[in-house]
Protein backbone atom coordinates (compact mmCIF):
# COMPACT_ATOMS: atom_id res chain seq x y z
CA UNK A 1 0.00 0.00 0.00
CA UNK A 2 1.22 3.66 -0.87
CA UNK A 3 1.93 5.62 2.39
CA UNK A 4 3.81 8.38 0.47
CA UNK A 5 2.73 11.95 -0.30
CA UNK A 6 1.70 12.97 -3.70
CA UNK A 7 2.43 16.19 -4.98
CA UNK A 8 -0.18 18.20 -5.33
CA UNK A 9 0.52 18.89 -9.13
CA UNK A 10 1.27 15.27 -10.02
CA UNK A 11 -1.47 14.20 -8.18
CA UNK A 12 -4.11 16.79 -10.56
CA UNK A 13 -1.82 15.87 -14.06
CA UNK A 14 -2.94 11.98 -12.82
CA UNK A 15 -6.47 12.73 -12.44
CA UNK A 16 -6.70 14.37 -15.58
CA UNK A 17 -6.23 10.76 -17.60
CA UNK A 18 -8.71 9.21 -15.13
CA UNK A 19 -12.35 8.59 -16.89
CA UNK A 20 -14.52 10.26 -14.46
CA UNK A 21 -12.45 13.37 -15.07
CA UNK A 22 -12.06 12.77 -18.84
CA UNK A 23 -15.68 12.75 -19.52
CA UNK A 24 -16.49 16.08 -17.88
CA UNK A 25 -13.53 17.77 -20.37
CA UNK A 26 -14.44 15.83 -23.07
CA UNK A 27 -14.91 18.70 -25.95
CA UNK A 28 -13.49 21.51 -24.24
CA UNK A 29 -10.96 22.99 -26.60
CA UNK A 30 -8.72 23.66 -23.15
CA UNK A 31 -5.73 22.61 -23.36
CA UNK A 32 -4.90 19.84 -20.69
CA UNK A 33 -1.97 22.00 -18.95
CA UNK A 34 -4.24 25.37 -18.99
CA UNK A 35 -6.65 23.16 -17.15
CA UNK A 36 -3.72 21.30 -14.99
CA UNK A 37 -2.57 24.73 -13.63
CA UNK A 38 -5.74 26.25 -12.97
CA UNK A 39 -6.44 23.21 -10.86
CA UNK A 40 -3.19 23.41 -8.97
CA UNK A 41 -3.15 27.07 -8.43
CA UNK A 42 -6.54 26.52 -6.61
CA UNK A 43 -5.42 23.97 -4.11
CA UNK A 44 -2.31 25.48 -3.39
CA UNK A 45 -4.15 28.54 -2.24
CA UNK A 46 -6.24 26.52 -0.33
CA UNK A 47 -3.28 25.31 1.38
CA UNK A 48 -2.79 21.65 0.02
CA UNK A 49 0.81 21.07 -1.71
CA UNK A 50 0.64 17.18 -1.16
CA UNK A 51 -2.42 14.44 -1.23
CA UNK A 52 -1.87 11.68 0.96
CA UNK A 53 -3.16 8.14 0.22
CA UNK A 54 -6.28 8.90 2.30
CA UNK A 55 -7.50 11.84 0.49
CA UNK A 56 -7.18 10.85 -2.64
CA UNK A 57 -10.72 10.46 -2.91
CA UNK A 58 -11.82 13.57 -1.37
CA UNK A 59 -9.44 15.53 -3.77
CA UNK A 60 -10.53 13.67 -6.52
CA UNK A 61 -14.20 14.82 -5.68
CA UNK A 62 -13.07 18.08 -5.22
CA UNK A 63 -11.22 18.16 -8.62
CA UNK A 64 -14.28 17.27 -10.15
CA UNK A 65 -15.91 19.86 -8.33
CA UNK A 66 -13.68 22.69 -9.54
CA UNK A 67 -14.21 21.38 -13.01
CA UNK A 68 -17.88 22.18 -12.85
CA UNK A 69 -17.91 25.11 -10.84
CA UNK A 70 -14.41 26.99 -11.67
CA UNK A 71 -15.57 30.61 -12.67
CA UNK A 72 -12.09 30.77 -14.51
CA UNK A 73 -12.14 27.66 -16.11
CA UNK A 74 -15.93 28.45 -17.24
CA UNK A 75 -14.67 31.82 -18.98
CA UNK A 76 -12.15 29.74 -20.39
CA UNK A 77 -14.08 26.80 -21.89
CA UNK A 78 -17.36 29.15 -23.11
CA UNK A 79 -14.18 31.72 -25.22
CA UNK A 80 -12.87 28.26 -26.72
CA UNK A 81 -16.59 27.53 -27.64
CA UNK A 82 -17.33 30.59 -28.57
CA UNK A 83 -14.03 30.97 -31.15
CA UNK A 84 -14.95 27.46 -32.48
CA UNK A 85 -18.50 28.43 -32.97
CA UNK A 86 -16.88 31.52 -35.00
CA UNK A 87 -14.25 29.82 -36.98
CA UNK A 88 -17.22 27.70 -38.07
CA UNK A 89 -19.47 30.37 -39.45
CA UNK A 90 -16.23 31.97 -40.97
CA UNK A 91 -15.88 28.48 -42.86
CA UNK A 92 -19.53 28.07 -43.53
CA UNK A 93 -19.35 31.70 -45.47
CA UNK A 94 -16.46 31.28 -47.39
CA UNK A 95 -17.34 27.87 -48.17
CA UNK A 96 -20.54 29.55 -49.71
CA UNK A 97 -18.80 32.33 -51.54
CA UNK A 98 -16.65 29.34 -53.75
Amino acid sequence: MNTERIPIDLFIFQCLRIERVQSVIAGWRVDNKIIQSVLVKHFREMGIFFVIPNQVELILATVVHQLHNSVELTAMVKKAQAEEAARSRQRERESKIN
